[in-house]
């Protein structure tokens, strides 16, 4: 294989037919992942109505709700223990509803981050990797000579399971019994443990927004009495914990 076919790949990005040659630069680095990720998805989310965009998120805006794709690189510390380089990325998803959100936290409805959604997600690669097993992880080798095959499978995945999982919590009522019935899983988390005071709020909310009002104010008084016993448990641990000992002298 000569120089140029090691640093020049080509795979079929949007139709078989239709063939990009790339030059993956000697130097690699997270500007390129993030170069051929503008180009190869961003269009492809645009088409699912993805409106606003930074080089590693974007965001779908609905009147209730906000979609969220993020794009999660690592740094040198993480890629040290976990094996990968710190420009392999994980695929993070998210859901911001308006009627779960907390009272006076506006100001993170426009633009929220993924792990700031009330529901959460990863998704996982179809590709296998030889020399790295994680399924969460789509790994760069460092050279990058791999960089279109995991944008590729990216963006296959991110368009089939991505965007079926949003498209199966658009319901507020729906989300209610997810709440009420289902534990956290590797396709669901945010929502906290079953009838955890986090939850509880949820819940609370949940039922308000979906005309349940008399329910929903009295899981969300519930919740906040509980979540008002643990910062006065704490607080009395920290009192505890400073008080000076006393001597056995006396």
């Amino acid at each position: 294989m000569n120089a140029n076919a090691l640093f020049c790949q080509r795979i079929p990005l949007v139709e078989p037919s239709s063939r990009r040659c790339v030059k993956i630069a000697k130097n690699m680095d997270s500007r390129i992942v993030n170069r051929e990720i503008r180009r190869e998805i961003w269009p492809a989310l645009r088409v699912k109505g993805f409106d606003a965009f930074t080089p590693r998120t974007v965001w779908r805006h609905f009147p209730d709700r906000v979609w969220v794709v993020n794009f999660q690189s690592f740094n040198s510390y993480f890629s040290l223990v976990d094996g990968c380089t710190t420009f392999s990325f994980a695929l993070n998803l998210g859901i911001y509803f308006h009627a779960l959100c907390e009272e006076g936290k506006t100001e993170v409805q426009a633009k929220p981050k993924d792990y700031q959604c009330h529901m959460r997600r990863k998704l996982f690669k179809t590709i296998v990797q030889q020399n790295y097993s994680r399924k969460d992880i789509w790994y760069v080798d460092p050279e990058g000579l791999n960089l279109l095959e995991v944008i590729d499978d990216a963006r296959r995945v991110l368009l089939a399971d991505g965007i079926a999982w949003f498209d199966s919590l658009s319901e507020l009522s729906h989300i209610l019994e997810i709440l009420v019935q289902e534990n956290e899983s590797d396709t669901l988390f945010g929502i906290g443990a079953k009838w955890s005071p986090h939850r509880k709020l949820l819940i609370g909310r949940a039922a308000v927004a979906t005309g349940q009002e008399e329910l929903g104010l009295r899981i969300l008084s519930a919740a906040e009495a509980e979540l008002q016993s643990i910062k006065l448990q704490f607080e009395s641990l920290g009192r505890n914990g400073r008080q000076p000992k006393r001597s056995t002298a006396e």
